[in-house]
């Protein structure tokens, strides 16, 4: 992942800094979800339309009754003001009507082709990419649609046509793992999510991948390797709690208990679980050595815990 610099004009008013510094920290806070997304459109010099499409689309449902909301919009409220911020942007921006890269349009349609073959009847997608379609997206979404049925023996021979055709597409080698590692092929399952780390090694969703597929082959080198892998990835998404769920699954194989509690811990703060957080880094302080970085962490855990309303 690459990752790009923002920086903030605060020369205004600088001599009274600390007066100043809660609010600015509290205003950064709240912006920077927005900030992060006019980095990715604007430094690349690529239009900021379809952030304000997409937010205008969130606002919509925003204004429906409680009842027909969806849940996400009572704890990620949007406002009018960020809505107007866009629009700014948009209205005065010299990029604001630059087209779209070809190579970010066509990965979008992957994207969505994705989503309605893992979510649509198998059927409908056979039906809308018939085999006489042989573009690489069909042949990607007739992979999943006869993994989903299912059928190995239809689904296979499609993304492994997509291997050879795409070598250095690791998207097509995790399907693969996919497919192998939910129809019980464990070890043939490791070489395809592999070759897909080694494609992609800064996604950290791969590593967790093959670190499930790792840690469910049974090996006690895998699931040393596993542990490293997860630690990887958490650094990146330390809030998705199944990284986490994870590593307390290698851990506690791995005869690291003290590991492991820390790890329930870290996933019960990820979803909110305050009694949970607070038992399970307890827990983890009476295993852990005192005055170590794992047990400070737990420290944390307990007191970010204790902030929380449940």
């Amino acid at each position: 992942m690459r990752f790009r610099m923002t920086t903030l004009n605060l020369e205004q008013d600088h001599k009274r800094w600390d007066a100043r510094r809660e609010l600015v920290q509290v205003e950064i806070g709240r912006l920077k979800p927005d900030i992060m997304a006019f980095n990715e459109v604007c430094i690349p010099r690529q239009s900021a339309r379809g952030l304000l499409k997409f937010f205008e689309i969130l606002q919509t449902n925003e204004l429906l009754s409680g009842e027909r909301q969806e849940a996400w919009v009572r704890t990620h409220p949007l406002t009018q003001q960020r809505i107007q911020y866009i629009r700014d942007h948009v209205a005065q921006a010299r990029c604001s009507n630059t087209p779209d890269p070809p190579a970010s349009v066509e990965l979008l349609r992957r994207i969505k082709a994705k989503l309605h073959a893992f979510l649509d009847d198998p059927s409908r997608t056979l039906a809308a990419y018939p085999e006489s379609d042989r573009s690489p997206l069909a042949r990607y979404v007739r992979a999943i649609a006869y993994y989903r049925i299912p059928k190995l023996d239809r689904a296979l021979p499609e993304i492994d046509g997509l291997i050879r055709d795409f070598p250095n597409d690791p998207y097509y080698r995790e399907l693969k793992g996919q497919m192998l590692f939910e129809n019980g092929k464990i070890r043939d399952a490791i070489r395809p999510y592999e070759d897909a780390v080694k494609l992609a090694p800064s996604a950290a969703l791969l590593r967790m991948s093959l670190s499930q597929v790792y840690i469910e082959s049974g090996d006690p080198t895998l699931n040393k390797r596993a542990i490293a892998y997860l630690n990887d990835a958490s650094r990146v998404e330390g809030r998705e709690a199944q990284i986490w769920r994870f590593l307390a699954v290698a851990y506690g194989r791995d005869n690291q208990m003290g590991m492991a509690a820390l790890s329930l811990a870290e996933e019960a703060l990820a979803n909110g679980k305050k009694k949970d957080a607070m038992q399970q880094s307890n827990r983890a302080k009476q295993m852990l050595t005192k005055n170590t970085p794992s047990y400070f962490r737990a420290d944390d855990i307990h007191r970010e815990a204790e902030q929380l309303d449940n």
